[in-house]
């Protein structure tokens, strides 16, 4: 075995950072995530896309607050 990073070597420290094997339903989690962001998209108003860096990766999506019916 050789060691890479602590006690860890190449296919133990894999397993440490394979969290859809450690973590059961890993599918249907991210699936829900999904659907949920959807939701949310459609029914609050929100600026999306909002660039805070020069990679196109850097943005945001900003939700705006709701008021509270009580």
């Amino acid at each position: 075995m050789t060691k890479i990073f602590g006690d860890y070597d190449q296919a133990g420290l894999d397993a440490e950072y394979d969290n859809r094997a450690k973590v059961p339903n890993t599918l249907a989690m991210l699936t829900s995530f999904a659907e949920r962001s959807a939701d949310t998209r459609k029914s609050m108003t929100g600026h999306l896309g909002i660039a805070f860096g020069s990679d196109a990766e850097e943005t945001l999506d900003i939700f705006l607050p709701t008021k509270s019916s009580g």
